[in-house]
């Protein structure tokens, strides 16, 4: 008995189930695919967030700058001055006014109307940006502060510069409580005083309050000067 095929449509049939089941097949591996391409976008994504997170930590934060209010200073506020220098100081009007001021010797203070340290300080000015004259105290019936009178005469940068040491604190560098390191820091940031630096440093050795050899023999090397503190 001859042996009868399947008929057409049974192998059509077979043949689109084959495909379809290879179509399925197909979308499965791709979605599989997809799957993982995206779980690793997002694998990297987290890995780039983390590590710019630890980046970002790394720096420093910035301070924020602090608007300053710029404050009215009245003529008739009292400013003190201290001198940095060893002798006698003569301060005195340079546009007709009339006013005479003598301070005698390292640490004397005067004050005077801000007014008169404004006529002053027009033609003086390196004796205050070099710290011989040193700002410490404002006197007035108003919310003026000495911060004020030092921004006023652009004296900021060497009065509130972290970096630097202000006039009125020259002589706690000599103290036992500033370590060499701290020393010589603050002296080489300070180029504007450093002369009156030495100065005071002076004046301290000669009244026997200042005989730290480790920033003696600093001061020596930074001005090239072996007889320093030898006299």
């Amino acid at each position: 008995m001859a042996k009868r095929g399947n008929p057409s449509w049974v192998k059509k049939d077979k043949e689109v189930k084959n495909e379809n089941e290879q179509i399925i097949e197909n979308q499965i591996k791709v979605e599989k695919k997809d799957d993982i391409d995206a779980l690793i976008a997002k694998a990297v994504a987290e890995a780039l967030k983390k590590q710019k997170i630890e980046l970002m930590s790394q720096i420093p934060n910035q301070p924020k700058t602090k608007k300053t209010k710029h404050r009215f200073i009245p003529e008739h506020a009292r400013v003190r001055l201290q001198t940095n220098v060893d002798g006698k100081f003569i301060i005195n009007d340079t546009r007709g006014q009339s006013f005479f001021y003598e301070l005698n010797g390292y640490g004397d203070s005067v004050t005077i109307s801000f007014k008169e340290l404004k006529n002053y300080y027009g033609k003086n000015y390196v004796l205050f940006t070099s710290g011989k004259l040193a700002i410490t105290e404002v006197i007035v019936d108003t919310e003026v502060e000495l911060e004020d009178v030092i921004r006023d005469l652009n004296l900021t940068n060497i009065y509130y510069n972290e970096k630097k040491i202000s006039p009125i604190d020259i002589e706690k560098l000599f103290s036992k409580e500033v370590t060499i390191e701290e020393f010589e820091n603050k002296v080489k940031n300070s180029n504007e005083v450093a002369e009156t630096i030495v100065e005071v440093g002076y004046v301290l050795y000669r009244k026997g309050l200042f005989n730290d050899n480790s920033k003696m023999n600093f001061l020596r090397q930074q001005f090239r000067n072996p007889d320093l503190f030898t006299k």
